[in-house]
């Protein structure tokens, strides 16, 4: 069941990346919308495997960082907005797994250990993750939708806001 659940989130989060980067890139011709379901799917089984291997540490965040940026080769944008995007889409996912987590062992008053060997309370954590996950996604793609082209300074700009708040809720 464990297996599964990984399985969903991974499809999950791969359709997160990829409207993080419809909303924040110009889809080149050859990215039909036919592909979409077959590169979600691909991104998927990228990010699953990731997390099978590197069991959810910090080489796990890498290869995720990589699946989202070999998704941005299917777009047209500078060079150095590619892991810019890749960077925010996988610090929008952590922080929105941080928040959820303590969230969790804040409102059952257990600690991490407790929280993590409860299957229900793990599978509950997952979906209330992707839910607020997706909420926090569709918040950012839709500031992205209403743009007008953004200098490389906002990016910069834009990913050290994220990572301060990744970095801060980490050390709290």
């Amino acid at each position: 069941m464990n297996t599964v659940m990984t399985l969903m989130t991974c499809f999950v989060e791969a359709y997160f990346y990829l409207m993080l980067l419809d909303a924040y890139l110009e889809k080149k011709e050859s990215f039909s919308p036919v592909m979409r379901p077959f590169v979600i799917c691909l991104m998927a089984a990228g990010i699953f495997i990731s997390n099978m291997v590197f069991n959810f540490g910090a080489w796990n965040a890498v290869g995720i960082f990589v699946v989202i940026l070999l998704a941005s080769f299917l777009y047209r944008c500078h060079l150095a907005i590619r892991p810019v995007m890749a960077a925010l889409g996988l610090l929008l996912c952590v922080i929105t797994e941080i928040i959820t987590f303590f969230g969790l062992s804040a409102y059952f008053k257990l600690n991490s250990e407790q929280l993590m060997e409860s299957d229900t309370l793990r599978y509950l954590g997952m979906i209330l993750s992707k839910i607020f996950g997706f909420t926090v996604f569709k918040i950012v793609c839709f500031r992205g939708k209403n743009k007008s082209q953004r200098p490389s300074s906002f990016w910069v700009l834009f990913l050290l806001v994220f990572l301060s708040s990744a970095i801060a809720e980490f050390l709290f």
